[in-house]
């Protein structure tokens, strides 16, 4: 317990202690790690209402690889079992050494950054909750993942020795690397309009800013080259009818927080009201977007034939209630498919209906980034500069001075 005082952290209770107690090494260490764990994630709770926590928790972090380290040491002179290699089935039981072993793995790989979106994601999942209780929950879910889902999971698939981490989006070559550089570019000293980053947002400025301007002058900077961010490192989906549902339930507890003057009556209206704004917005945004492809027959693997999302038995009443809010509000491609109609147009074999979002399409998401730009640049207004990166941004009388 000193241990937690020393860092300015409340110490679990004993029931937290209970299942992980134990008289060998292992368990011990197997402890070690569970505080570290439990230790940063509180810290980085924390770290808004006080900068050293920062700090605490990064140290935590590597604190805790080290007790990973142990940990799996101790398990290779125990066993030498790792996941198999082949493919046994989901039914296939991994086995405590094996699911241990993923936990470590898992572990390892742990970054600051993955706290910062475990701390995001139990603001998201459990706001309502304390922020002790928000820590608990996470606990559980991470383990269950760690030792049981994932896990089981491997069962039933392989992976090559090494797999790569760029993108399947981003294997060929991209048309727009290293412009207007490769060619003896040089940037402009003034423009009327700059676009930071070169990916949907800065793309679609671009695209719509030369089918609109014949005088006014638009750059797009990007610090790498385009499409090899986030817009090249997605599902490549265009999602539409869940969302109405899950951004009811997103704004309703902030609002909360930030309109207390109103009534919780209120505040769902306000709630239902917004999303309502959104759903519709990316229909249109969605709509758009097969316009687009189509007029300008842009080579981006577009497709729409909607999109399946398989839920478990706990999940079928928030799906039907989800389905139930959409068709009120407008969003009526979102609807429930059962498993024999999921197996005909998916392939997937599940036990409950799944959700099921007729309107939705699929996308190569660089493609579509690289045909925008592409169609832009044939306007002498419009420039793009990659491996650009800006630094900062400051105002004068004139306007923006980008640096």
């Amino acid at each position: 317990m000193e241990l937690f005082r020393e860092h300015h952290v409340p110490a679990p209770s004993a029931a937290f202690w209970k299942a992980y107690d134990g008289p060998n090494e292992l368990n011990l260490v197997a402890n070690q790690l569970l505080v570290g764990l439990f230790c940063a994630g509180v810290q980085f709770e924390n770290a808004n209402a006080e900068a050293g926590r920062h700090a605490h928790a990064i140290d935590w972090l590597s604190h805790l690889q080290q007790h990973v380290q142990r940990l799996e040491r101790l398990l290779d002179a125990k066993t030498s079992a790792v996941i198999p290699s082949t493919v046994q089935g989901p039914d296939s039981n991994p086995g405590v050494m094996g699911r241990l072993r993923v936990a470590l793995r898992l572990l390892m790989g742990l970054r600051a950054h993955d706290l910062r979106a475990a701390r995001s994601y139990t603001q998201l999942m459990w706001s309502e909750h304390s922020v002790l209780r928000r820590l608990l929950l996470l606990a559980g879910w991470s383990l269950r993942q760690m030792f049981d889902v994932i896990p089981r999971g491997l069962m039933s698939v392989s992976f090559a020795d090494q797999v790569k981490s760029t993108p399947i989006w981003l294997d060929e070559q991209n048309p727009h690397a290293d412009v207007p550089w490769r060619d003896g570019g040089k940037l402009p000293e003034r423009v009327d309009t700059l676009v930071i980053g070169a990916g949907f947002t800065g793309a679609s400025c671009a695209y719509h800013w030369s089918k609109l301007s014949k005088v006014d002058s638009l750059a797009v900077l990007d610090m790498g080259d385009p499409a090899t961010g986030a817009s090249g490192r997605n599902e490549g989906v265009v999602v539409m009818g869940r969302y109405a549902a899950m951004v009811r339930d997103t704004v309703r507890p902030y609002l909360d927080s930030v309109r207390k003057d109103l009534s919780a009556d209120d505040r769902s209206q306000l709630a239902t009201q917004f999303a309502t704004v959104y759903a519709r917005a990316a229909y249109r945004n969605a709509d758009l977007v097969e316009a687009t492809v189509k007029k300008e027959a842009f080579d981006c693997d577009y497709a729409r034939n909607g999109w399946i999302q398989a839920r478990e038995a706990e999940d079928q009443e928030a799906l039907a209630a989800s389905v139930e809010f959409g068709q009120r509000v407008g969003a009526a491609d979102w609807t429930a498919l059962p498993p024999d109609q999921v197996l005909k147009l998916g392939g997937m074999s599940v036990d409950d209906p799944a959700g099921f979002s007729q309107a939705s399409a699929t996308f190569h998401p660089a493609r579509w980034v690289w045909c925008q730009l592409q169609q832009a640049l044939r306007c002498e207004q419009v420039g793009l500069y990659t491996r650009t990166k800006v630094t900062r941004v400051e105002s004068d009388d004139e306007g923006y001075l980008v640096i």
